[in-house]
């Protein structure tokens, strides 16, 4: 292999890469990808490592040659199943017919254009999830309309913070809000149970994918990502815990000062 192609290789790798961990892919799922698309083009001593949002690339382009590294720190991760199932996809042509750099590039560039859930899918998802716990809660089916109406202004507040403030306070505004309306709802007697009622709005926040994946990593041996990912998912549910706190205490402390007046 050239030093021009090894080099295109290098960048190619880092960039598919570098979009699976921005779709949510797993930690395992992107080394092993790397590493098997950097086998499929011949290339020696491949190693891959992914650190939650780091990644770095390293190979031989011939058995005699120096190594050649790249390393990138990826930011504002989310979710994005369809670019994954492509990428991994993309990753098995590879490995079955070994495309051309060009061809690879121009699947990269294929794959990098499919855009994230529109907004009203985004919205209504969120709306479908709160409405389906309500049920399994045993909610009312008056009570399950509402709180699938309070979950959309919650998810459409988190789209619009995500890239504003950071998730921990962006979850704890978005807890805080959910607690404010289902109280003022609570109080105009329209939803009749408070727990199950907020924890219904509040699962669409819920990092289930975040959770999952974190389990699939400590399961495949990579303690230190997996470990990573379930922290994280642990500090999400103290800032929903935080955001809902801190309403409820507001709300008593008001209601306290009214009746000593």
């Amino acid at each position: 292999m050239k030093k021009e192609e090894a080099a295109k290789l290098l960048d190619l790798v880092m960039r598919m890469g570098i979009m699976m961990i921005l779709s949510g892919a797993e930690t395992y799922r992107v080394e092993q990808t790397i590493t098997y698309v950097l086998r499929a083009y011949g290339a020696f001593e491949t190693s891959a490592y992914v650190a939650d949002t780091l990644l770095v690339v390293s190979f031989k382009p011939e058995r005699e040659a120096e190594i050649m590294t790249a390393s990138w720190r990826v930011k504002n991760k989310g979710i994005n199943l369809e670019k994954v199932r492509r990428l991994n996809n993309l990753s098995y042509d590879i490995s079955r017919k070994t495309l051309s750099l060009d061809e690879f590039r121009r699947r990269l560039d294929e794959i990098d254009a499919i855009k994230s859930y529109p907004l009203l899918v985004y919205v209504l998802s969120g709306s479908l999830i709160a409405f389906g716990f309500s049920l399994m809660f045993y909610l009312p089916l008056s009570d399950g309309i509402i709180i699938a109406l309070l979950a959309a202004p919650v998810m459409f507040l988190y789209r619009c913070l995500s890239k504003v403030i950071n998730d921990f306070f962006n979850y704890t505004v978005c807890s805080a809000l959910a607690t404010i309306l289902v109280l003022l709802f609570l109080q105009e007697n329209v939803l009749h149970q408070f727990a199950y009622s907020l924890a219904s709005v509040l699962m669409p926040l819920m990092p289930g994918a975040l959770f999952t994946n974190g389990l699939r990593d400590v399961t495949m041996g990579d303690f230190t990502a997996g470990s990573n990912k379930l922290l994280e998912t642990v500090l999400i549910g103290v800032a929903l815990a935080v955001g809902a706190a801190v309403v409820l205490l507001l709300f008593n402390m008001q209601t306290y000062y009214i009746g000593t007046r």
